[in-house]
């Protein structure tokens, strides 16, 4: 268990002093988590009547946090970053309520000397991994932003439906088929505000939106006929499961209680039989009752694919503009549109990228993965913000080995090489933690990383990809090994 009371009066800190300042200026990472927390963040201070700017930056490296230190604003609030950076920040108003692996922990001492000084003269910090809790699995950027929010004003309660969102963006349900920790408080609020609804669904994705036969054919559903169309068709007609029309087909919103447990029960019995894992098949779905049914919106993890792909294809602001706007406003269906538009670039990337890997050749060290092109170790700069994203899906498909965590690079428009790390909750249990093997790793070679223990990334130099990997997999070899 973790340390509520002292969460919560982190969180205190950090509201007395947001709302204490004249100007803050938000700055939040570019994916669906930074961008909920984003939004939560302008929310808030918007109902305070606090004057507030927001940009969005991919990552904090020296540049930044250089930009960072020189604001002008009296107080910088740092949403879904910041963390893994916070040493080298110096400004005397910045506060970070982060998820992320922290660079430089705050013991309850420093917790303690911070209440006896002014506000001004400290930088704030609300990470729950400095309070014990799993900021990969107990709550999001936009979680320990909400806990801010909620803090300034309980009237922020309505903000919770946001925070899910970004939870659900940073796959935080996956591993227990449910949001759980403190991520379950934020669920509670955001049900009682009449912001989010909670049910025992199927968690395939797609449940609003995809017709039924691709719901199945695109899902990770490890059975031998899903990804063959007929197959699917044919699957649903042997259950008395009508496809509807070709110009109305039927999503999975749409069955009958009585059709999803008839579909539920054939799928759980057929994975059982192959020995696989039917756990994670149902479990809870976190619907927003005020958006309209049958939409991207309806859905929690729907809405963050939206809201990534707006962020992953340089528009975040878009992705917040959607978060914020009032569905009655006459301008919201162009809004809507442009972010669709964001959504079909998103797609066409990542079926890019899997295609880029398929071509790419896969080599392996002691205790990790790695692909490479014929051209070098870097994959085209248009995957840098899907990086990440692609090698899940790759390690998650069944076609790359998981007994090792899986990395790609990535060239970028700024120069540095992009690095991805991805792992598996099984590694993690046998001791992995990516987030400091990353870091250790970049800083070896002069770069910078950090992230999660199953998912992290880093920054280093072209030329330095050999070194930096066998210094990862020494690294890696070590923490698994103990």
């Amino acid at each position: 268990m973790g340390d509520r009371k002292g969460f919560e009066d982190r969180a205190q800190d950090l509201a007395v002093h947001l709302l204490a300042s004249k100007e803050v200026l938000v700055i939040g990472h570019i994916d669906a988590d930074g961008i909920t927390a984003a939004s939560i963040a302008m929310s808030s201070l918007k109902r305070a009547r606090i004057k507030s700017n927001v940009r969005f930056v991919k990552r904090i490296d020296q540049d930044e946090a250089s930009r960072i230190n020189k604001e002008r604003a009296d107080t910088v609030w740092l949403v879904d970053l910041g963390s893994g950076y916070a040493s080298r920040l110096t400004h005397p108003g910045l506060c970070i309520s982060d998820h992320h692996a922290p660079d430089r922990p705050c013991s309850d001492h420093d917790h303690h000397q911070a209440r006896q000084t002014t506000l001004f003269d400290v930088n704030l910090q609300l990470n729950p991994m400095d309070f014990g809790f799993d900021g990969s699995r107990e709550m999001s950027g936009a979680g320990a932003t909400y806990f801010v929010a909620k803090a300034m004003n309980p009237h922020n309660k309505d903000l919770a439906s946001l925070a899910v969102v970004g939870a659900l963006g940073d796959f935080q349900d996956n591993d227990d088929g449910r949001l759980i920790g403190m991520n379950q408080e934020i669920v509670a609020d955001g049900v009682a505000a009449g912001t989010l609804d909670v049910k025992e669904d199927i968690r395939l994705y797609g449940r609003e939106t995809r017709p039924l036969t691709r719901l199945i054919q695109f899902s990770d559903l490890q059975l031998p006929w899903t990804s063959d169309w007929q197959k699917v068709k044919d699957f649903f007609w042997e259950n008395n499961v009508p496809l509807g029309r070709r110009d109305n087909l039927r999503t999975w919103s749409s069955l009958s209680d009585m059709e999803r447990f008839r579909v539920r029960d054939v799928l759980m019995k057929e994975l059982a039989a192959l020995g696989k894992d039917t756990s994670r098949l149902w479990g809870e779905v976190y619907l927003l009752p005020r958006e309209k049914v049958g939409t991207e919106l309806h859905d929690a993890k729907e809405y963050g694919t939206l809201l990534n792909s707006c962020g992953r294809h340089d528009d975040p602001e878009l992705g917040m503009g959607l978060c914020i706007a009032d569905r009655k406003d006459v301008a919201f269906p162009e809004l809507l549109a442009r972010v669709h538009a964001k959504l079909d670039d998103h797609r066409k990337n990542l079926r890019g990228g899997l295609e880029l890997l398929n071509g790419a050749k896969l080599e392996r060290l002691d205790s990790l993965q790695y692909y490479r092109t014929e051209n070098g170790y870097g994959l085209p700069r248009e995957l840098e913000t899907t990086l990440g994203s692609i090698l899940g899906m790759a390690l998650g498909s069944g076609k790359v080995c998981s007994d090792v965590p899986l990395i790609g690079f990535a060239y970028t428009s700024e120069g540095p090489l992009k690095v991805s790390a991805r792992g598996t909750k099984e590694l993690v249990s046998a001791g992995l933690d990516l987030s400091s093997a990353m870091r250790q790793a970049a800083a070896q070679v002069g770069g910078a990383g950090g992230g999660h223990n199953i998912a992290a990334g880093a920054t280093i130099s072209i030329g330095q990809e050999m070194e930096f990997l066998k210094g990862l997999d020494d690294i890696i070899t070590a923490q698994i090994r103990r």
